[in-house]
């Protein structure tokens, strides 16, 4: 554990604390707020993240000094919960949204 030194786990938090496999579904990689026009910021394009042969979704968050990093992920953690289940949120904003353009008169300035 950084800053502290090796630890055992069992011992530390008791034996519910281990597992001897578990299944990894979501990457979150961090990047610099600096490239947040090279990150996809409405989800409707996922990534995937080969890991032992696996491929893993990859999601891709902007950090910087004053952002809730903590939150943001939790909410991507909850929305990968929400896509495993068969609801996209991003596809049905996409959605919504090519509704309502096409549903615009002409010359309405979208």
């Amino acid at each position: 554990m950084r800053g502290v030194g090796i630890i055992n786990v069992a011992n530390v938090f008791g034996l519910g604390s281990i597992r001897p496999q578990k299944r990894l579904d979501l990457v979150v990689k961090l990047k610099p707020h600096s490239d947040l026009n090279n990150v996809d910021r409405l989800g409707v394009n996922r990534k995937t993240y080969r890991i032992l042969d696996h491929e893993v979704t990859l999601v891709e968050i902007p950090v910087a000094p004053g952002r809730d990093t903590t939150r943001l992920v939790a909410i991507t953690c909850l929305e990968h919960q929400l896509r495993s289940v068969g609801y996209d949120m991003a596809a049905e904003f996409n959605q919504r949204l090519l509704d309502k353009m096409s549903n615009e008169s002409p010359g309405m300035g979208i």
